[in-house]
């Protein structure tokens, strides 16, 4: 049980009882056994559950997707606008700098 939070327990059909923590949402998902083979061999090899595994999986995928959104989004931006330096900015970086020898 959590600090402060309750446990329930469920009895399902074919005579297994879940425990549902506040929090955590229950969820059946199909995939092919090939990847649940695997997901399996790292969640042991990592010392985790297959829960904890999914979870981090969809997190680090949602978040990910989340990226992809705001760099489509400044591309958008940037599709629009000129790329080119200002060259009053370009003559001032390169007055900046100075000139070196190579």
């Amino acid at each position: 049980m959590r600090p402060g939070g309750r446990t329930s327990a469920a009895r399902l059909d074919m005579g297994i009882t879940a425990v549902i923590l506040p929090g955590d949402m229950k969820t059946a998902i199909s995939i092919p056994d090939k990847v649940f083979d695997s997901a399996d061999s790292l969640a042991k090899k990592m010392k985790l559950s297959r829960s904890q595994l999914y979870a981090k999986a969809i997190e680090e995928f949602v978040a990910e997707h989340a990226r992809m959104s705001v760099r489509e989004k400044l591309d958008q931006v940037y599709a629009t606008e000129p790329s080119k330096l200002d060259p009053v900015v370009s003559d001032a970086q390169a007055a900046a700098i100075g000139r070196e020898d190579w």
